[in-house]
């Protein structure tokens, strides 16, 4: 009992998403937070995209676009249009989400709200845009690179990263996802663990994910 009234005074965590996940997500079913962990999380996406704009400036510095005279213009465009992407991508994949999760569970029966479960998916995309951001630093941080020592260690970092990191930050969004079903969208164990493994797998096919993982 007293245990319930705490989780119902405490507003759920991000950061509590990684060390007390069940903790965060029976804060979320009592007191579903929305605004917090969205923009938090639009902006981590946002950094990550900085970093993707870094990459595309040393792309076109290659093909020598740095000795056009609009060069400074065109950086200033693709910055700002990338960067500003990552503001509203988060909402559009938690309002997907959030959307096909409300159906299945009115599908089953089971009682829960589009707050409860967009509260729910904002808290989870946030281990995703830490993924992100982590990625994309990396990939900037080889590229930025010249040296043949650093450019080793910074290849070495992107290797770990691409077959270790980034499929356990895919699998930790599945293992959250399929907690979160149960405990706040009163889903069977069974019918959680699928419809996350499933959603994942769709979403990394249509390229909702992909940008997200850095993969």
């Amino acid at each position: 009992m007293d245990s319930e009234k705490e989780n119902q005074l405490e507003r759920p965590s991000l950061w509590g998403m990684i060390w007390s996940p069940n903790k965060q997500f029976d804060r979320i079913k009592q007191n579903p937070t929305v605004w917090v962990p969205l923009i938090i999380t639009s902006l981590m996406f946002s950094v990550g995209m900085f970093f993707v704009s870094t990459l595309i400036e040393k792309l076109l510095i290659w093909i020598n676009m740095d000795a056009m005279e609009e060069w400074m213009i065109v950086l200033w465009l693709i910055r700002t249009i990338i960067v500003g992407t990552g503001l509203f991508i988060p909402t559009v994949i938690i309002l997907i989400l959030s959307a096909i999760h409300l159906i299945i569970t009115k599908v089953i029966g089971t009682e829960v709200t589009f707050k409860q479960l967009f509260s729910m998916n904002a808290h989870i995309l946030f281990i995703g845009a830490l993924g992100f951001v982590i990625g994309m630093s990396i990939y900037a941080f080889v590229f930025k690179e010249t040296g043949m020592s650093g450019k080793l260690v910074a290849i070495t970092l992107l290797i770990i990263y691409q077959y270790f990191v980034s499929q356990a930050f895919i699998i930790w969004q599945i293992i959250l996802g399929a907690i979160g079903l149960q405990r706040i969208g009163k889903l069977s164990k069974v019918v959680a663990w699928t419809i996350a493994i499933i959603l994942m797998v769709i979403s990394l096919s249509f390229g909702l994910f992909g940008a997200l993982l850095g993969i």
